[in-house]
């Protein structure tokens, strides 16, 4: 498992650095006590993940949010610039959702709106996705933050599914009946 880790991080760092000015890579940790079946996940994140870099107001950025989906997840996010020390719009500012395993490009939207960024639902498999960032540092030491959430697929319950199973069969057996008749 660590040298999955360590290959995903390595991808991350070869495409971020195909990047042009300033990019970061970060690998977000599930929080703490999250395992296969649990109904909510979080994800939090931010820029200053790397304490003590200086951003200097005008410096365009483009960074990548590495997270893992342990099941099959419904999934949004919102990222909001700290002290309006970023602006999204600018420098070709928004993010892009894709899978790393996959390298598949889920969504690419350019900013709407200058201190935040919101990304709708999104109904991702069991994996390791990249949420990537990009956009202008509006002041000196200007940063931004964000959270990734998501909600288990819903399961059945078991009442449903035995009256899913119930109604199959009364309808096989009406189908059985009037072939008998014909």
């Amino acid at each position: 498992m660590n040298s999955l880790n360590k290959s995903l991080l390595a991808a991350a760092l070869a495409i971020g650095c195909t990047a042009g000015a300033h990019a970061d890579n970060f690998y977000v940790p599930a929080d703490a006590g999250n395992a296969p079946g649990v109904t909510t996940l979080t994800w939090s994140f931010a820029d200053m993940a790397n304490a003590g870099v200086s951003h200097l107001a005008g410096t365009a950025f483009d960074d990548f949010f590495i997270f893992n989906v342990p099941d099959s997840e419904s999934i949004s996010f919102e990222v909001d610039a700290v002290a309006k020390g970023v602006n999204f719009k600018q420098s070709g500012g928004g993010y892009s959702v894709f899978g790393l395993a996959t390298n598949n490009l889920i969504d690419l939207q350019a900013a709407t709106k200058k201190y935040v960024l919101t990304g709708g639902s999104y109904d991702l498999t069991s994996g390791v996705y990249v949420l990537e960032v990009a956009g202008q540092y509006s002041k000196f030491n200007g940063y931004y933050a964000g959270q990734i959430t998501g909600i288990a697929a819903a399961v059945p319950e078991p009442s449903t599914v035995l009256m899913l199973l119930a109604g199959l069969a009364g309808v096989a057996g009406v189908a059985r009946r009037r072939n008998k008749q014909a």
